[in-house]
């Protein structure tokens, strides 16, 4: 059986996280609850990456941990440093 793999790109603000601005992202950052699990079906069948605007390096790692704490690089579906 041959498994085909297709690349996509999703917005993360608004659509995996609550907030939908670069400035909320310098106080917080939260994974929508029903987010994690449809995300480890979707990188079963595609090679998924987020992509967002953050203002600063501190959004950034609130982004990351709150993806880290939602679970979603664990469970096997995302990873975290790919190129």
């Amino acid at each position: 059986m041959l498994k085909l793999f297709v690349q996509v790109t999703c917005r993360s603000l608004g659509v995996i996280l609550e907030e939908s601005s670069p400035e909320e992202l310098q106080k917080r950052a939260t994974v929508r609850s029903s987010v994690s699990e449809v995300l480890l079906q979707i990188t079963k069948f595609c090679d998924l990456y987020l992509m967002e605007t953050v203002l600063d390096d501190e959004s950034e790692k609130r982004v990351l941990q709150a993806l880290e704490y939602a679970g979603v690089f664990t469970s096997g579906g995302l990873i975290e440093e790919k190129e």
